[in-house]
This record gives C-alpha cells, structure tokens and sequence, in this order.
C-alpha cells in the first residue's frame, strides 16, 4: 500500500551530563509546525553565504551520565580535545562548580571549520533533553546560552527565540526501493535575513544580531513505508565568534 508519513526528529547528538542552571530549554523539534511538506521548493531570497565544512552534519555532543535531562551553569574551567569516535574530534568542557566532574562535563563535536562559540572564562549556561531509558539515553536537544542569548542550539522543540526555521520544500531525492527519501531545503529566517539550506553544507548568516552558522536537514518517505521508517528533522546553529 501507499502511503507517506510526516516527518519526525532523528537527534544527531548525544551528551554529557550536567548540574543545574536556569535556562529555557530549547527541547527536540518534532516536525509538526517547524516542517513544511515534500513538494516543488518556492524559496525565500539566500542572505547567506556558503560556508565550507568537512562535515555537512550539525553539532554532536558526548554524554556521560545516564539521565534523561541534563543543565549546568556556570564558567567554563578548561576545554581540551578528545575523540568522540574514531575520526571525529571534540572539545571537552568543563563548567567549574562543586557537582562531580562528570556532572558538569561535556563534550561538543562541530567540524574544524565551525568555531567553538564559547572559551575558557566565558559564563554560560547548558540544557539538553534525552529520550529515556538505557542503555544509551540517546540526546534528543541541546541549548548552550549567555546573559546575552543564544550560543548554540540543536534540535528545538521550537526554534530559539528570534529565529524561524522551516523546512521548505524537495531538494533531491534519492530511491530506496520499496519508497523514495526525499530530502528537502530547510531555511533559518533570523532579524529579517533567511539562509537556505539543503542539507548537504553550511551556511553563515550575517543579521544584525552578529553572524551566525547554521545546518539543516530533513526528510520525508513516500511510497510503501517500513513499520519502524519516518522523515527526520534536525538543525544547528552556532553564533560566530
């Protein structure tokens, strides 16, 4: 039987654990109202600009503790580098405070070419949502922040505060057999500029609220459907340093 099925979100991180911290959560982004359908692409204006990256991908985190959700506030102690997995570097943080080390560390894959938006002595504050349950309480959203706003964000239950972000329409798609992916244009509309993006790159956006980079992807499938299948949907955005 045919059928299609909406897009839902497939989390491309996963984290370290956290202490406490006020901070509005920016949780995972189910495709209902963020998401347009599949179909012919009728684009905004692209204020932005390509952005080479090695990895199309958006941020990955590492995670240590096993809870469902996770927040620390305070000043960065140390960043040093590690591997994630094999070929994939991160940066490990520590936020200073009194929690057990690995409550208040983690890790933050971004590709080489996309700046860590915070340093060591920078204030700021962490919250991610995880799916529960063992064994690896897969990270679903994540939100880094400052007294002066976003830093990071992944994955929203609704975009950050300001921004839109919206998938737009078919880019390509690609042929499974039994049913087609289709992978779509995802836009990011921020203080009046929009960057349109495909999925496969990033994109630095210049608003008057500073410069920005930002990655999308999603997807829907159409045709006979596997029971476990479904689109996905998945942004970063990262403030340039």
């Amino acid at each position: 039987m045919l059928r299609s099925r909406a897009m839902r979100q497939t989390p491309i991180l996963c984290f370290a654990a956290g202490t406490l911290g006020a901070l509005a959560i920016v949780a995972g982004l189910t495709a209902c109202g963020a998401c347009g359908g599949a179909g012919a692409a009728t684009l905004p204006p692209d204020d932005s600009t390509p952005h080479a990256a090695a990895r199309p991908s958006g941020a990955i985190l590492g995670r240590d503790a096993e809870t469902r959700s996770a927040s620390a506030s305070g000043t960065v102690a140390s960043i040093t580098t590690e591997e994630l997995a094999p070929g994939v570097p991160a940066a490990r943080v520590e936020i200073a405070g009194e929690a057990p080390v690995a409550e208040r560390t983690f890790r933050l894959a971004l590709p080489p070419e996309i700046p860590i938006p915070f340093a060591v002595g920078d204030a700021i504050r962490l919250r991610i949502e995880t799916l529960p349950g063992p064994p690896t309480y897969e990270p679903r959203n994540a939100v880094v922040t400052t007294e002066g706003g976003e830093l990071l964000a992944v994955n929203g239950v609704a975009p950050p505060s300001g921004w839109q972000i919206r998938a737009a329409g078919e880019a390509r798609r690609s042929d499974r057999g039994d049913y087609d992916e289709i992978h779509q244009f995802v836009t990011f509309t921020h203080a009046g500029k929009t960057a349109v993006t495909d999925g496969t790159s990033w994109r630095r956006l210049a608003t008057s609220d500073g410069d920005w980079f930002v990655t999308g992807h999603a997807t829907e499938l159409e045709g006979e459907i596997p029971a476990d299948g479904g689109g996905t949907f998945s942004f970063t955005i990262v403030r340039a340093r």
